[in-house]
């Protein structure tokens, strides 16, 4: 829950007057002006925001995607990351963009390359919560062949065309 606003949402050049944002799932689900209460059954984390700006970053996706057609890419392979809501509506025609081959949400292991968890956040197998990587579906923590077979089957789920494995640590990682 974001709460006192302003929202850049891309399709105005005005700001909204100062606003509560709930968001579920990478989704967001309500704005208003007034409180908003949670859906049950949903731990809510608030965010003053202190009368900043809040700017959509598919708001921003979706003009770098209008750009990149027009600068003469037709096609883009993405190699991890919450591209899916930005290729269907291309797809749909709702958007302009070149055709997106996703891979979804990256699989790493727990402190391979893709696990951007603070030191004193635990492992979901030792009382730790879903990874802010995982519920912005940027990355999934797999340890051990069936979670790498349920993650990629997650992915392919949701849509991939290919799927993106860091197996090993990283030049940017702890």
């Amino acid at each position: 829950m974001f709460e006192n606003v302003r929202v850049f949402n891309g399709t105005s050049d005005r700001l909204s007057a100062p606003s509560n944002v709930l968001v579920v799932g990478n989704v967001t689900t309500a704005m208003s002006t007034a409180p908003i209460a949670a859906p049950p059954g949903i731990t809510r984390t608030r965010i003053q925001g202190g009368g900043r700006t809040l700017e959509s970053l598919e708001a921003k996706a979706v003009e770098e995607a209008r750009r990149m057609l027009l600068r003469g890419f037709t096609a883009a392979r993405d190699v991890g990351g919450p591209v899916f809501g930005i290729k269907r509506a291309i797809d749909q025609r709702k958007n302009v963009g070149p055709r997106i081959y996703p891979s979804g949400a990256m699989i790493s292991q727990t402190s391979g390359h893709g696990d951007f968890r603070m030191s004193e956040d635990r492992s979901r197998r030792f009382g730790g919560h879903m990874t802010t990587g995982k519920l912005m579906d940027i990355g999934f923590i797999a340890d051990g062949r069936d979670e790498v077979l349920t993650a990629t089957r997650e992915d392919l789920r949701a849509g991939a065309n290919q799927i993106k494995v860091m197996a090993c640590g990283g030049a940017a990682s702890a």
